[in-house]
């Protein structure tokens, strides 16, 4: 047998790899350019899912009312609530509604045996609204159909605010300083969790895996928002550390459960803050709220859509305008000039007034005509109810600064750094002077603590001594 010689061998060698020659110019030149294109589209492909969700923002804004009439009255909530074709709220001392699309402001104050009505939620189906008595107090939570009808009372049930759980067979209720679950019915009301403070706007996740509602907290004077699971384990303070002292309030999930959206004081206003709750396939979510609304109105209680594209909330423009009635025309006119201000109180000679600023919260004194005007405070310490002394020389007080609570407050009329009168952190509220100057009374506020009114008393204030003493029977 003929072998082929090692030449030959290796000529074949050659041959097979040298049958992959070089292409033309050409064809190298488009091999480089598809490759070039694969690889920038594959680039671009990478960057857009790997790259951060772009923030909210809000596209418009609609005013839906007109009708200039408060819509809030606690300091830390302002109820609303809508099916999508109508938007349900609190406006004075009645429950009220107004198309989603805008128009005229209808009143719905239910047949209850009380004068104000507080709405707190409405069913997953959109069809009842949970009510309440208006007031911080506990009371009766009923629920009232969207279409009309008369109201039904839940159990015996007594609350200041109340959510329906995911699929609308029972209720979580804030009663005290604990939440509690009950069925629609009224029955089998079992305690869900107890909190440090009192329990405002408790809301659930759309799946229903954990709840986030507003704590407030009656030693710093705050208010925040607080988590747990939906066993009633793990309660946590949510945005801890966010915003110092908190002041966060309100919060709802949208339907989608993509974003939590809240309100939030910073700077003496309020706006609304948004957070991402969910990414999206590789791409991530930033965790920090961000602001949707910054404009001259301040914004309160975002409420979403049902279809999660519009948000509904109250907006506040704070103004005001000092009057005084005159007997003889029987109309209100100007008083100093009209300026903003509130809790007038005059010196015994009638020659001098204090006020506070509005929406401020700074103290002022002046001539009753307006002239030689001082400020006796300033930001960011909030006063209110001042009252002179007989002797026409110190104003005392309601004085609140940051994340500390409502104390009695004394200042000279001539200006100076107010003086906190008693310590503690309980909240103390209109003061009064006996008619020798040497005492103040006051009150302790029992409800701003998780009281009733019921609790309070008036108390009585040496100011030599310091000593605080309780007028028997008040």
């Amino acid at each position: 047998m003929e072998t082929l010689p090692r030449r030959g061998y290796r000529f074949i060698a050659a041959v097979d790899v040298g049958a992959v020659r070089k292409p033309p110019l050409g064809i190298r030149r488009w091999v480089v350019a598809s490759v070039g294109v694969v690889a920038v589209a594959v680039s671009i492909l990478a960057y857009a899912l790997t790259r951060p969700l772009p923030p909210p923002r809000v596209l418009r804004f609609a005013q839906i009312t007109h009708d200039a009439q408060g819509k809030t009255w606690l300091p830390c909530c302002s109820w609303l609530a809508t099916d999508g074709s109508r938007v349900y709220f609190v406006e004075g001392d009645s429950l009220a509604q107004v198309s989603a699309a805008g128009g005229e402001t209808v009143r719905m104050q239910p047949p209850l045996r009380h004068t104000n009505t507080a709405l707190f939620d409405i069913s997953p189906d959109r069809s009842d609204l949970l009510i309440g008595a208006g007031g911080i107090e506990e009371s009766a939570l009923w629920i009232l159909p969207v279409l009309g009808g008369t109201p039904r009372r839940v159990g015996d049930v007594l609350a200041h605010d109340a959510t329906w759980f995911p699929g609308g067979q029972k209720m979580l209720y804030a009663s005290g300083h604990s939440l509690y679950s009950v069925r629609r019915d009224g029955a089998e009301s079992l305690k869900f969790t107890t909190t440090a403070g009192l329990a405002w706007w408790p809301r659930w996740s759309p799946e229903g895996s954990s709840l986030r509602f507003t704590l407030y907290d009656p030693a710093s004077n705050s208010t925040s928002l607080w988590e747990l699971s939906a066993d009633g384990k793990n309660l946590h303070p949510w945005l801890s550390g966010w915003n110092g002292p908190p002041q966060e309030c309100c919060g709802n999930w949208t339907p989608d459960g993509k974003y939590f959206v809240f309100q939030s004081t910073r700077d003496g206003r309020t706006d609304i803050w948004a957070r991402r709750e969910k990414g999206e396939l590789l791409r991530k979510a930033s965790r920090e709220p961000v602001r949707l609304t910054a404009g001259p109105i301040e914004a309160f209680a975002p409420v979403p859509s049902p279809d999660g594209k519009r948000l509904y909330v109250v907006g506040v423009q704070r103004r005001g305008e000092l009057v005084r009635y005159d007997s003889r025309s029987g109309w209100f006119v100007p008083y100093l000039s009209g300026i903003s201000a509130e809790h007038l109180d005059f010196s015994r000679d009638g020659q001098w007034v204090t006020y506070v600023a509005y929406p401020e919260a700074t103290l002022w004194r002046s001539k009753v005509d307006g002239t030689e005007r001082l400020q006796l405070t300033s930001a960011p310490m909030r006063a209110a109810e001042p009252v002179w002394s007989p002797d026409g020389k110190w104003i005392a007080f309601m004085g609140s600064e940051p994340g500390r609570p409502w104390k009695i407050c004394l200042v000279s009329a001539e200006g100076g750094t107010p003086q906190r009168l008693m310590p503690g952190e309980r909240n103390e509220g209109n003061p009064g002077w006996s008619p020798d100057g040497t005492r103040l009374v006051f009150g302790r506020l029992p409800w701003m603590e998780g009281g009733t009114a019921g609790a309070a008393a008036i108390h009585v204030l040496d100011l030599k001594t310091k000593e605080v003493s309780t007028l028997p029977g008040s």
